[in-house]
């Protein structure tokens, strides 16, 4: 049975796995992260964890298929949509906001590269499409004006949508199973959603879309396995 060297794990196999263990800051953007209106397009998402998984059978050296896994949670700033119904409506004299968090989850595959760069570094660069599910955080409002005191309660509902992945990392080969690797991902999605909330003393529906982007960051455990 041939022996394969070290040389050859870090880029010289035909055919070979890998699989990537991620963690890492996420940074919502666009609409998502807004906090200049009192609308519902505005996200108020702030930055939190990135948790992941990325798994890739490369068919050449270069070229394979991978699919990956993610998880992420961000949170609701209530303070600063709270300042924005201040700043857009100078009727109201007292407002209270809070909220709980965003939760994404994305699973998406695609085509992905894997070059080696030098005896002990690669980069690699994937391409995603997929499906992803946004847990809206629960919102309670409570808005004071000259008309008196409107209550608003929003809870969780799950919102679905196409999602697109992209990013690449750079890796270190410390050995001949393992790597480790610093990662940037950029995920795109636009979920709808669609659900009754509680307004004193009324239900009132409500339907809409919210693009959700982020950009997650961070460091990811590497496995060379089934070669």
């Amino acid at each position: 049975m041939p022996v394969v060297g070290y040389g050859q794990l870090k880029g010289g196999l035909e055919d070979f796995k890998l699989l990537d263990i991620k963690i890492g800051y996420s940074i919502p953007i666009g609409n998502y992260a807004s906090t200049g209106k009192n609308d519902f397009e505005s996200g108020y998402a702030k930055p939190g964890l990135a948790l992941g998984a990325g798994y890739y059978h490369m068919f050449r050296d270069i070229i394979g298929l991978g699919g990956s896994l993610g998880l992420n949670f961000h949170g609701y700033d209530a303070a600063a949509r709270q300042r924005a119904i201040y700043e857009n409506d100078p009727t109201v004299t007292e407002a209270f906001v809070e909220g709980s968090r965003y939760t994404n989850l994305t699973i998406t595959v695609g085509p992905v590269i894997n070059a080696r760069l030098s005896e002990n570094l690669s980069i690699l660069l994937h391409l995603e499409a997929g499906a992803m599910f946004t847990f809206r955080p629960e919102q309670e409002f409570s808005i004071t004006n000259q008309q008196g005191t409107n209550s608003l309660s929003l809870k969780s509902i799950t919102g679905t949508a196409f999602a697109a992945n992209f990013g690449m990392a750079f890796r270190y080969h410390a050995t001949e199973r393992t790597g480790f690797s610093l990662f940037a991902d950029y995920f795109y999605g636009n979920p709808k959603y669609d659900y009754l909330t509680y307004q004193f003393p009324n239900w009132i529906e409500i339907k809409g879309n919210q693009d959700v982007m982020y950009i997650n960051a961070g460091m990811s455990l590497t496995y060379i396995i089934g070669y």
